[in-house]
């Protein structure tokens, strides 16, 4: 199976992970993460790497589970977390791929959410 890249996105978003800070914290390279984004198959031992950094099952990343439970209170206003990625998007000197990934996570996480309330 591939890894669900719409449910990875939205996880590392949660999290507020970069593509190449996840790679650092899984301990799978970036490298990696772009071909498994990309439809190739995971090495088991690497997804699980993967699944552990974003505190979830291997199997949901592969699309066979149910998403893991959400708080039901944000930690955060919305509109703190806006405001929040607004001015580290302008404090930062993101390259165009990094920008890239943010805004797939944001736009990912948008269209999860509209689907989970349909």
């Amino acid at each position: 199976m591939i890894v669900n890249k719409e449910r990875l996105h939205y996880r590392a978003f949660e999290l507020d992970l970069s593509l190449p800070d996840l790679a650092k914290q899984s301990g799978v390279s970036l490298a990696t993460l772009s071909k498994w984004l990309g439809g190739a198959k995971p090495a088991s031992a690497s997804l699980t790497k993967l699944a552990q950094a974003l505190s979830v099952s291997p199997e949901w990343l592969l699309d066979s589970a149910p998403p893991p439970k959400r708080n039901q209170e944000p930690s955060r206003s919305t509109e703190d977390r806006v405001a929040r990625l607004v001015v580290k998007i302008q404090a930062s000197n993101l390259s165009k791929l990094d920008l890239d990934f943010l805004l797939d996570h944001l736009l990912t996480a948008v269209e999860l959410r509209v689907n989970e309330l349909k």
